[in-house]
Parts: C-alpha cells; sequence; structure tokens
C-alpha cells in the first residue's frame, strides 16, 4: 500500500444495542466510539505494522444504561481501558488482588484511558472523581 491520507466509514452500529463499540488505532493510540462517528481518518506509512486496527466491544448487559455511558472499564489483551464521562477529572487506579496499588494516574478526559498490566488475572479499577466515587473488578487476559 501507499503512503498517504486514509479513512475508513462503516454504518449499523445502531444494531449493537447492548454493546459500545471501539476501534482502537494501534499506531497512534486513538480510541473512538463507533455508536459516534460513522468514518475515521488516518495517516498510513508502508513501514507500519500489519495490525493497526483493534476493534473493542464493551457489553451493557446487566447494568444500568445511564451508569455504564458514564463510566466503562474493560480489557483487552494486557491492558485496561477506562472511560469516564465528558468532562471528568480525577484519578484512577489499578489494585491486584493481594491489595498492592499498581498504577495511579489522572483521568483522561479526552478519551479512553489505557493502561497496561503484565499479567493475566483481576484486577480492581477505582474512580474517583468529584461527582463520583466506584471500584470494579476487570479480568486481564
Amino acid at each position: 500500500s501507499k503512503e498517504g491520507l486514509y479513512s475508513i466509514s462503516w454504518e449499523g452500529t445502531e444494531k449493537f444495542e447492548q454493546s459500545v463499540v471501539y476501534l482502537e488505532d494501534m499506531i497512534n493510540g486513538n480510541i473512538i466510539e463507533l455508536q459516534k462517528f460513522d468514518e475515521y481518518s488516518f495517516s498510513h506509512n508502508p513501514d507500519n505494522p500489519d495490525h493497526r486496527f483493534n476493534l473493542l466491544f464493551k457489553s451493557l448487559a446487566n447494568k444500568d444504561i445511564e451508569r455504564a455511558s458514564s463510566l466503562n472499564v474493560y480489557s483487552s489483551d494486557k491492558y485496561i481501558y477506562v472511560q469516564t464521562a465528558d468532562e471528568e477529572s480525577g484519578q484512577i487506579k489499578v489494585y491486584n488482588f493481594l491489595g498492592q496499588e499498581l498504577v495511579s494516574q489522572n483521568i483522561n478526559s479526552t478519551k479512553v484511558n489505557k493502561i497496561k498490566v503484565d499479567m493475566d488475572g483481576y484486577y480492581l479499577v477505582t474512580v474517583n472523581t468529584h461527582n463520583y466515587s466506584e471500584s470494579m473488578k476487570v479480568y486481564v487476559k
């Protein structure tokens, strides 16, 4: 393929009523919610790796839809993803099940927060903002 500006487009995401679907660009770290956009543009270089994009699915089953839309915690590969409401500020902490704090970082409210973990297993993710404090368990493999 040639170097240049390319676009990916999609349709039909409204059919995912019980899921949120994200497109992750592994080159520049962008993660976008497919239900909110219908196209993604990116610069391509022939030297880029073949595996550039991931599709990530977050199930809303058994959750309060309104609450799930303001805080999403999920995993893929060796990463934990945390998405808060727009303009949210606060702190994200990740603990192992021995109670050891592994990560503490400020919330990046402009995109999904991506946190690398080294081992498979369950983790406790706490999100503290001025509006709420919530902890969620997530499994990483």
